[in-house]
């Protein structure tokens, strides 16, 4: 079972991910343009959300045969992110001052953070403990 759900965690972590994104670009989408908030405000706000979103599902879903401490394994997910979502934001906003349009940019700077997260879940967030069944 363990084998499979080590084959299965790449399509779950992508199924995941992808969903999230969506979910992330719609409610960009409708801040600005139904809400009329301003962009620079409305991407910050998407991604805390998405954020937290993405630690439960994948915490709960994907990396659920990982023991370890709900805090321990929080704190790690957000320093990840912390840079990743540093990195995203810093593109955003200079790229987005640059004219190119804000959902073009929510594309292309998840794509480059998705594969560095995913690393990091992996190794370091919910990180292999204990015996080698996870306990």
């Amino acid at each position: 079972m363990i084998q499979k759900a080590r084959y299965l965690r790449p399509i779950r972590y992508v199924v995941i991910g992808g969903s999230v994104f969506l979910m992330g670009v719609g409610m960009l989408a409708v801040l600005v343009e139904v809400i009329r908030l301003n962009k620079y405000l409305a991407g910050p706000t998407v991604t805390v959300i998405s954020v937290e979103v993405t630690f439960l599902l994948n915490k709960y879903l994907n990396w659920s045969d990982r023991r370890g401490s709900l805090v321990e394994q929080w704190l790690r997910f957000h320093l990840v992110r912390l840079g990743t979502v540093t990195f995203n934001q810093c593109l955003y906003f200079a790229l987005v001052s640059l004219g190119v349009h804000y959902l073009l940019v929510a594309v292309l700077a998840s794509g480059v953070s998705a594969a560095i997260n995913y690393l990091s879940n992996e190794a370091f967030v919910f990180r292999q403990t204990g015996d080698k069944d996870g306990r």
